[in-house]
């Protein structure tokens, strides 16, 4: 928004409508962020895409803080499972006992598997 509005500075638009642009975008985008996290889950449910009983928590990466908060849940009987494109952070992971995929988070293969 703020090179938009840098732009229209450049093709002689009026100093009230390019002040506005930045404001309007984060308006815009909250709004979005707002409606989309009140009504999707509600939504899916209606028409039958939720799951209604999930299981687990997916974590798409496994660097140290997200492999330590796996195992924290563990601990507390929640099935986790971390996807990592990265082979290191993959076999750190596996080494400690936790679930994980070396693959990217939107393969085919994990979507299909979660």
């Amino acid at each position: 928004a703020s090179v938009f509005s840098l732009e229209l500075a450049n093709i002689n638009v009026d100093q009230n409508l390019r002040s506005q642009i930045v404001p309007l975008t984060f308006v815009l985008i909250v709004g979005t962020v707002t409606v989309y996290g009140l009504f999707s889950a509600p939504l899916a449910r209606l028409l039958k895409l939720a799951d209604e009983n999930p299981q687990g928590i997916l974590f798409a990466g496994a660097g140290a803080w997200v492999r330590d908060i796996a195992e924290a849940l563990m601990n507390l009987d929640q099935q986790v499972l971390l996807v990592d494109s990265s082979y290191a952070n993959w076999r750190e992971t596996r080494m400690r006992g936790i679930p994980v995929e070396c693959a990217s988070v939107l393969s085919e293969h994990i979507l299909e598997e979660t």
